[in-house]
C-alpha cells in the first residue's frame, strides 16, 4: 500500500459503499485543476537484482504510489490517450501503446533487414542508449510540449498540479527515510508516467531525414538504414548526419545519450557484409565518439547477429534452460502433474515464448529440434511420460501445442489484431490484398497476396509469412469476432496435426 495506507483489497471491499464520495473527490480534482499532495507521494522500496547485493547498482527502486491516486491516473489517461494516439504519437513508437509490442517492433525490424538482404543490401543498425531517460524530463518542457499538442488551460494547470511539488522516500525494513522532493522526471510507478514520457519525444522522429528509419520501444531507440556493399559509406555518412540531429534534439530537450552504450551493427549475409567492409572508410560517430562496429547486440531482449541467424539467443536460452530443468528433477515424484508441467512451462518455456515469431523462423533446423528436444523433456517430466513412447500422442491427450505450432498460434493471434484493427501501421501496411493488384472476379480476391522472394531470410519475414499463414486459416480467421473463441479454434486445428 502507499502512504496513504489504504490498500486495494480492502478498497475493492467499500468501494460499493464510497463509490459517490470517490467520485466526488476525483471530478473535485479535475474541475479545480488540483491533484491531493498526498497522492504526490512515493515510497520506493529497494529491491535487489541479485542474491547477494554490493552496491546501489544491484538494487532495483520499486515505487508505490497511493491507490486512490492511480484511479485518479486512469481517468486522466484514457482522456490524455484519445488525443494524443491520434494527433501526437509518431507511427514509429511501439511503447505502451494497444496491439503494439516489442514483438510487433522487432517483426518490423527484420522485416525490412530480410527485405535488404533479398535484395543483395546490407543494413546499418543503431542501438542508442539514454541514461535514466525517464527520470531527467524537464517538467516546464513537458508542459510546454504539451500546450503545443493542444491541451486546454485547465488540463495543463492539473498537469502542472501533478507534476510539481511532487516528493519520494524509502522504505526498508519497515523503516522509512526522510521525504525528499522530486524536480525532474515522469512518476515512476505511475500511470500517466509512462504516456507522458512517450509525449515528450513524440517530435524526435521529425529531426531525422528520409533515408534513414527510426523505430522507438519508449525510450529504446534505433536508428537504422540500407544500402547496396560499395555504397556503405554514402550511408554511413547519413546514419552520422542522423545521429548529429538526434544528439541535438536530446540536448536541446535535456536526455542524454550514452555513447559507450550506444552500439553499431552491419546486418546482411556473410558475403555482402564482406564486400562492404571492403569498401567502407568512414566512421559512425556520437558528438566525436568513434562507435565501434559489433557483431551481436541485445535488442529489447532478443540477441541479434550480424547475420540475423538469431544463434547466439537460441543457445543461451537452451543452455540456462537445461541447467534450470535440472534441478526440478528431485520433485519429479513428489509434486503433482499439473504443478511440475505449470513450473517448467512458466520458468523455463516462456523464455522461448517471448518474440517467437521474431526470431523462431529465421533458426536452423538444428536448433528447432533442440528447442522441440527440451520442450518434450519438460512434457515426459511433467506428465512422467516413459522415454520409450513417442511423444506426439501426448500432446494431442494434454492439449499443448509444440514449439512450432505456438509459433504459429501466437503469429495468428497478432495477425488477427493488426488485421482488425488496422495496427500497428508498419505492419498493416506489408499486407496487400490480391484484390487491390487486379480486377479479375476470382475466388482467391479476398486473399492477401505472398510477394516474390529470392532468399530464404526474406521467406521467413512478416511480409511473406503473415499472407501466407493468413491464407491458410482464413476460415478461422472470418469465424467470429470474439478472441478467445477464434484462438479456442485455432488451438484445436493445430491439435489436430497430432491426432493418431
Amino acid at each position: 500500500n502507499g502512504i496513504d495506507n489504504i490498500r486495494l483489497k480492502l478498497l475493492k471491499i467499500i468501494a460499493p459503499y464510497c463509490i459517490n464520495h470517490i467520485t466526488h473527490i476525483l471530478n473535485t480534482s479535475l474541475s479545480l485543476s488540483v491533484v491531493p499532495s498526498i497522492w504526490k507521494k512515493s515510497i520506493i522500496i529497494p529491491v535487489p537484482k541479485t542474491s547477494n547485493p554490493a552496491n546501489m547498482n544491484d538494487l532495483r527502486p520499486i515505487s508505490i504510489l497511493p491507490t486512490l491516486s492511480k484511479i485518479l491516473e486512469k481517468v486522466v489517461h484514457q482522456q490524455l490517450y484519445s488525443h494524443v494516439e491520434r494527433y501526437v504519437i509518431p507511427d514509429v513508437q511501439s511503447g505502451f501503446r494497444p496491439f503494439r509490442s516489442t514483438n510487433s517492433a522487432l517483426l518490423k525490424l527484420t522485416n525490412d533487414f530480410a527485405a535488404s538482404i533479398d535484395k543483395m543490401e546490407v543494413n546499418v543498425l543503431i542501438l542508442l542508449d539514454y541514461s535514466k531517460a525517464f527520470d531527467v524530463i524537464n517538467h516546464e518542457l513537458l508542459l510546454a510540449k504539451l500546450a503545443y499538442y493542444g491541451l486546454s488551460d485547465s488540463a495543463l494547470n492539473w498537469f502542472r498540479s501533478y507534476l510539481c511539488n511532487r516528493a519520494q522516500c524509502v522504505k526498508m525494513y519497515n523503516v522509512m527515510s526522510d521525504e525528499m522532493s522530486v524536480i525532474k522526471g515522469v512518476p515512476q510507478g505511475s500511470i500517466l508516467g509512462p504516456l507522458l514520457f512517450i509525449v515528450f519525444i513524440s517530435d524526435l522522429p521529425s529531426v531525422t531525414t528520409p533515408d534513414c528509419k527510426l523505430l522507438q520501444y519508449a525510450d529504446d531507440t534505433q536508428l537504422y538504414a540500407s544500402s547496396s556493399p560499395h555504397k556503405i559509406n554514402e550511408a554511413i555518412q547519413s546514419i552520422n548526419l542522423n545521429l548529429q540531429r538526434i544528439s541535438d534534439w536530446s540536448t536541446a530537450n535535456g536526455l542524454i545519450i550514452n555513447p559507450s552504450k550506444t552500439i553499431a551493427m552491419c546486418v546482411g549475409s556473410s558475403a555482402m557484409r564482406v564486400r562492404a567492409f571492403e569498401h567502407l572508410t568512414v566512421r559512425i560517430s556520437i558528438n566525436n565518439i568513434e562507435i565501434e562496429f559489433s557483431e551481436e547486440a541485445k535488442n529489447l531482449g532478443v540477441w541479434f547477429d550480424s547475420n540475423l541467424n538469431f544463434e547466439k539467443h537460441t543457445k543461451m536460452m537452451l543452455q540456462s534452460s537445461f541447467v534450470k530443468f535440472k534441478h526440478f528433477y528431485s520433485f519429479k515424484k513428489i509434486l503433482p502433474a499439473t504443478i511440475k508441467w505449470s513450473l517448467v512451462r512458466n520458468l523455463i518455456l516462456t523464455r522461448f515464448y517471448y518474440c517467437c515469431a521474431v526470431y523462431y523462423p529465421f533458426l536452423t533446423g538444428e536448433l528447432k529440434y533442440k528447442i522441440q528436444l527440451l520442450q518434450n523433456s519438460c512434457l515426459r517430466f511433467s506428465f512422467n511420460v516413459n522415454f520409450r513412447y513417442h511423444v506426439t500422442p501426448f500432446y494431442y491427450r494434454y492439449s499443448i501445442l509444440k514449439m512450432k505450432e505456438s509459433l504459429t498460434s501466437q503469429y495468428i493471434m497478432l495477425l488477427y489484431n493488426v488485421v482488425r484493427h488496422k495496427n500497428p501501421n508498419y505492419l498493416y501496411d506489408l499486407l496487400q490484398l490480391r484484390s487491390d493488384l487486379h480486377c479479375v472476379n476470382t475466388r482467391h480476391k479476398y486473399f492477401y497476396n505472398i510477394p516474390p522472394y529470392r532468399t530464404s531470410k526474406y521467406q521467413c519475414a512478416f511480409a511473406i509469412l503473415a499472407p501466407r499463414l493468413i491464407n491458410e486459416f482464413m476460415s478461422i480467421l472470418e469465424s467470429g469476432n470474439n478472441v478467445p473463441t477464434i484462438r479456442n479454434k485455432l488451438k484445436s486445428r493445430l491439435l489436430q496435426l497430432y491426432a493418431v
